[in-house]
């Protein structure tokens, strides 16, 4: 269930990305159009579009980071708290595994504070 800060992470997010994907998908297209008109081909449009789509992809996601640093680390809060999954070895009994697990976090706990 999301409650209204997730929510507004989650928006925030959606915003950066929205705002950041057609720069330099635009560009490519703009670029294209005297390569396509001088070699009479539709090569460049597609090149230089897909191009600059894939630009605008990575442009997001480094641009973007922050925003979604901040949604992870919030819903990691909201699981309860940053446990590392314990090593599960095949043999072992799934009770065992899960008493592995709590003592792995409790020590974890007791490090990071």
């Amino acid at each position: 269930m999301k409650d209204s800060r997730e929510v507004q992470l989650q928006r925030e997010l959606a915003d950066c990305v929205m705002s950041s994907s057609w720069i330099f998908c635009l560009s490519g297209v703009a670029l294209s159009i005297p390569f396509g008109i001088r070699s009479k081909s539709y090569l460049p449009l597609v090149y230089l579009g897909v191009g600059g789509t894939v630009l605008d992809m990575v442009n997001g996601y480094w641009k973007c980071n922050k925003q979604r640093n901040a949604l992870k680390a919030y819903q990691d809060t909201m699981k309860g708290g940053r446990c590392l999954p314990a090593p599960v070895r095949p043999l072992q009994p799934a009770k065992e595994d899960k008493g592995m697990r709590e003592r792995h976090c409790v020590q974890l706990l007791e490090v990071n504070h």
